[in-house]
C-alpha cells in the first residue's frame, strides 16, 4: 500500500499540483493569462478524465468492485464515491465501451477525441447495435476528431437511429421469412392450429380477432366463453366471412363438402332413426351403419347431429356412382334456403335468435326446427330460425331445445331442464 498524500506515487504528484494550483494569486493575471491556465486546467482533467475511465475499465474487467461485497460496478461507485447513479453507469458503460473498441481507446489516448465524444459514442452504441458499430466504427471515430462534441453527439445520436431502422428491416425480414401456420389433425378429426406471424401480420390478426370476440355478458344463458373459446370462434368467423365474400353472396354457409350416402340419409328419414320424433336427440346406432358414410371431405367421419346441423343451411348435391370411383349421374346443386327466404329471415330476427345473443345475421345459419332429413320439416320461414354457429352447434351436438312460446318469441331449453 502507499501513502496517497506523501508518497511521490502519481496521484500524490497531482494532488500536490492541485493544491499549488488553489494557492495561485491570480489577482493581477491579465485576461489572457487566466484564460490560458483555464484551458491547462480543462486538458488535464480530460486527461485526467480519461485516464479514470481507462482504470475504471481494467477495474471493472477484473471485477475489483466485488471484493468488497458489491453486486455491481456501478453500485460500488455509487456508495464509495460522491458520484450519482447515473453518472456511475454512464461512467462503467463508457468504460467499457473504450475497453473493447481498439481505435476509440487508441484516439481518445492521443487526445484526438475528447472523453465526451466516446462517451456520445457509448450512449450511441449499445448491445443490440454493436455488431453494426463495427463496420462504421472507423467512420464515426474520423467524424469525431473534426467535429465539436455537440456536432458529433447529434451524428451519434442518427447514425444510432440509422442502425435501429436496418436492424428492424432486418428483424422484419427474418421474422418474415419464419412465418408459419400449421393445421394438424388429430386422431378423432380436431385440427390443431400452431403458428407465428410477424409483427405487422400479428398486429392485424389480433385486431381482426379482438374484433369477432367480444366477452358474452355475465347472464348469457349458455355461460360465458373463456377467452380462447372467443379467440377460437372469431378465427372460425373470419374464415366462414372469406368463403362468403368468395361465393360473393355474402350469405353462403359453410363452404365443406359433406358426404353422405343414401343409407344413411335413409336411415335418419326412417321410422327407427332420428327421424322418428319419439327418438329426437338419438343417433342411429352403431352396428347397422358400420358401412355407411358420413363424412367431411379431407378430414373424415362426423357424428349424427353434426351432419343435420351442416345440412340445415347447405347445397345438396346428388351424385350417383358405381362403386368408388365411377360417377354415373350428377345432378345440379341446390339451395335448401333461398335468397329471398335468407332476406325475410335476417328482415324478421335480425341475427342470432338466441337468448341473450347479439351476433348478427352475417354470422349466422338458418336452422331448420324440424330437420328436413330427420324429421322431414319442410323448409318455410315458420320452421326457420337464425342461429349463430355457437347457438347452432349447442341446439344439435349440444341437445338444447330450441322453440317458440305462447307469444311468439324464441326461446332456448338447456338438455337437463
Amino acid at each position: 500500500m502507499f501513502d496517497p498524500v506523501n508518497s511521490d506515487e502519481p496521484i500524490a504528484t497531482i494532488r500536490r499540483g492541485i493544491e499549488g494550483l488553489a494557492g495561485e494569486d491570480r489577482s493581477g493575471w491579465s485576461s489572457g493569462a487566466l484564460s490560458d491556465r483555464l484551458a491547462e486546467v480543462a486538458a488535464t482533467r480530460e486527461a485526467l478524465e480519461a485516464e479514470s475511465l481507462r482504470l475504471t475499465a481494467e477495474w471493472d474487467r477484473r471485477r475489483a468492485w466485488e471484493a468488497d461485497g458489491a453486486l455491481s460496478a456501478a453500485s460500488w461507485l455509487t456508495h464509495r464515491l460522491p458520484m450519482s447513479r447515473s453518472r456511475a453507469h454512464e461512467d462503467v458503460r463508457t468504460a467499457r465501451f473504450i475497453d473493447s473498441q481498439e481505435r476509440v481507446a487508441k484516439a481518445m489516448s492521443v487526445a484526438d477525441i475528447s472523453v465526451d465524444h466516446a462517451r456520445a459514442l457509448a450512449r450511441a452504441v449499445n448491445d443490440r447495435r454493436q455488431d453494426l458499430f463495427l463496420d462504421h466504427a472507423d467512420t464515426l471515430v474520423d467524424a469525431a476528431e473534426v467535429l465539436s462534441v455537440s456536432d458529433f453527439t447529434k451524428v451519434a445520436r442518427r447514425w444510432a437511429q440509422l442502425a435501429d431502422d436496418q436492424l428492424s428491416s432486418a428483424e422484419f425480414v427474418e421474422q418474415f421469412e419464419a412465418r408459419r401456420l400449421t393445421l394438424s389433425r388429430t386422431f378423432g378429426g380436431a385440427v390443431h392450429v400452431e403458428g407465428l406471424l410477424d409483427v405487422e401480420a400479428g398486429a392485424l390478426a389480433e385486431r381482426a380477432i379482438d374484433l369477432l370476440s367480444s366477452p358474452d355478458p355475465n347472464d348469457t344463458p349458455d355461460g360465458s366463453r373463456t377467452a380462447p373459446q372467443r379467440r377460437a370462434d372469431a378465427f372460425v368467423e373470419m374464415c366462414r366471412m372469406v368463403l362468403q365474400g368468395a361465393e360473393g353472396t355474402g350469405v353462403s354457409p359453410t363452404n365443406l363438402n359433406v358426404i353422405a350416402d343414401v343409407d344413411t340419409m335413409a336411415y335418419g328419414m326412417s321410422p327407427t332413426g332420428t327421424g322418428n320424433p319419439e327418438s329426437l336427440g338419438d343417433s342411429p346406432p352403431l352396428v347397422p351403419i358400420i358401412d355407411r358414410r358420413s363424412d367431411i371431405d379431407r378430414a373424415g367421419p362426423i357424428g349424427w347431429e353434426t351432419l343435420l346441423r351442416m345440412t340445415c343451411d347447405t347445397s345438396v348435391c346428388r351424385v350417383v356412382m358405381k362403386g368408388q370411383s365411377e360417377i354415373l349421374d350428377m345432378g345440379r346443386k341446390t339451395r335448401l334456403v333461398t335468397t329471398t327466404q335468407r332476406r325475410a329471415l335476417v328482415i324478421r330476427d335480425g341475427g342470432c335468435v338466441f337468448s341473450g345473443c347479439d351476433r348478427p345475421e352475417s354470422w349466422c345459419d338458418a336452422h331448420h326446427v324440424e330437420h328436413w332429413v330427420a324429421h322431414d320439416g319442410s323448409t318455410d320461414l315458420d320452421n326457420l330460425a337464425l342461429l349463430c354457429r355457437r347457438h347452432h352447434v349447442l341446439v344439435h351436438e349440444g341437445g338444447w331445445m330450441l322453440g317458440r312460446d305462447e307469444n311468439g318469441d324464441w326461446q332456448a331449453r338447456a338438455p337437463d331442464r
